[in-house]
């Protein structure tokens, strides 16, 4: 048994990775009411990618992720079905070491894992004659599994898969793809997969940055039916922006700054809440929330060292 189970936990509940846009992680999230609803305000009345900027480990990632979430419950408990809004499965970064070619596939199977794993929502929106049953197969078979773990590691070329499997992957694949989202989302206006792209600072420097999103611009960030985040730190975006076929086409950054104190308490407690074993059960905690709001002011808001 772990030493968190011992203290009466699931699991570890001050784990330092962002929160997923799932409903337990969602609920983790505190004090961000003002900067998820200019999120998805942005996201439903704009064009082009989103940007958010912040100091490292501010919590820039669990936000998106937390909106993102919230606009796809929306979604599907809404009674007009006008908007459908769906979180890639996949975190996407991008640093200057990629292969592009194998980040652009790696991106239409993180597109089609989602579908597949958002089939009922789908059908639920009112998308009929929803047909993925045979890509599903396609994509779990054996010989694709092991080009997903080529492109997952950016590990080379792809001779040791069978030469049909490639050539669907080259083209078929990408193709049907996107006759997929034309269907879920006949306009751009009906909504879209929301891809996020963190850590954009792991372009090493600006013309990496400025060539290596140029060139992504015109193969996948300008498909209608996907959405775009970008998150990064402070004043990344700013050469971005400048250049001619970037401006216009990035917006201005959304900032996320330091957590107000007043709310840290409160992260503590929905930790706690989140992860203890049993309700009626107070589990125990290493610490005790002055210290921990003394901790976080320590790093300056930077959760990652916090946890």
């Amino acid at each position: 048994m772990s030493l968190y189970k011992d203290w009466g936990y699931t699991s570890n509940p001050f784990k330092p990775s962002p929160i997923q846009p799932t409903l337990k992680d969602s609920n983790l999230l505190v004090g961000r009411e003002k900067e998820k609803k200019k999120i998805k305000t942005r996201l439903k009345n704009d064009s082009g990618i989103i940007t958010i900027e912040g100091e490292n480990g501010i919590g820039k990632t669990s936000v998106i992720n937390s909106s993102i979430y919230e606009l796809f419950e929306e979604s599907i408990s809404s009674k007009d079905k006008d908007e459908f809004y769906i979180p890639c499965t996949q975190l996407f970064q991008i640093s200057s070491k990629n292969n592009l070619t194998e980040f652009i596939d790696d991106f239409y199977f993180s597109l089609a894992q989602t579908i597949i794993s958002k089939k009922k929502e789908i059908k639920e929106s009112g998308i009929k004659n929803l047909k993925i049953d045979n890509l599903n197969k396609w994509l779990n078979s054996t010989e694709v599994k092991n080009i997903e773990a080529q492109i997952a590691g950016f590990g080379g070329s792809y001779n040791t898969s069978p030469n049909e499997s490639e050539g669907f992957v080259k083209s078929g694949f990408k193709k049907q793809i996107k006759n997929l989202l034309t269907q879920i989302f006949p306009t751009p206006e009906t909504g879209g997969i929301i891809c996020v792209v963190d850590n954009l600072e792991l372009l090493e420097t600006s013309d990496d940055a400025k060539r290596t999103l140029e060139y992504l611009r015109d193969e996948i960030f300008n498909i209608p039916q996907v959405k775009w985040f970008f998150s990064g730190s402070h004043n990344i975006f700013r050469t971005f922006i400048s250049t001619p076929r970037l401006s216009g086409f990035i917006q201005k950054p959304l900032k996320i700054n330091k957590l107000n104190n007043i709310n840290v308490p409160s992260i503590l407690k929905s930790r706690i809440n989140s992860y203890q074993n049993h309700v009626d059960n107070k589990p125990y905690t290493p610490i005790v929330e002055t210290d921990f709001v003394s901790l976080f002011d320590s790093v300056n808001g930077n959760l990652r060292e916090v946890f």
